[in-house]
């Protein structure tokens, strides 16, 4: 498994706005968390089943960056 970031897409499984966080997962079964600080995506104004583009490490698991697909 190589730390080498790579581009997925994943659902929006769950919106925790009290927390400033969303859960998303990946075909894969891959689970990643969104918060306030990740890059190019507005935790707040995400909605379940909304799918990203997410740039991702699956060593460390963990969401680099993300954006809203139409």
């Amino acid at each position: 498994m190589s730390d080498t970031p790579e581009v997925v897409e994943a659902v929006v499984i769950a919106v925790i706005p009290e927390l400033q966080q969303a859960k998303v997962a990946t075909k894969d079964g891959y689970q990643y968390s969104v918060t306030i600080r990740t890059p190019g995506v507005n935790v707040l104004e995400l909605v379940e089943g909304q799918t990203l583009l997410c740039n991702v490490t699956q060593r460390l698991p963990r969401l680099l960056s993300a954006r809203v697909l139409p």
